[in-house]
């Protein structure tokens, strides 16, 4: 829950709202969790940038530029 800054009162009422439904809010942090993992992990981020330094790589031929005989 956003709390307005400066707002004791507000704040209080957000973690009187969270400890009296304290599972729901650790069932969906333990999805958001999991959501968050497969879509920025470590494994997924260095397969993301792999593939980006991978197309980099990857010759291109200038537009109107003579084809390469192997191409022909």
């Amino acid at each position: 829950q956003l709390v307005p800054p400066s707002d004791p009162t507000a704040l209080a009422d957000a973690l009187q709202s969270i400890a009296a439904d304290w599972d729901a809010y650790r069932a969906r942090a333990a999805r958001d969790r999991f959501r968050a993992e497969h879509r920025h992990g470590p494994k997924l981020y260095r397969q993301r940038i792999a593939r980006s330094v991978g197309a980099m790589l990857t010759p291109t031929r200038r537009v109107g530029s003579p084809r390469p005989a192997s191409d022909r």
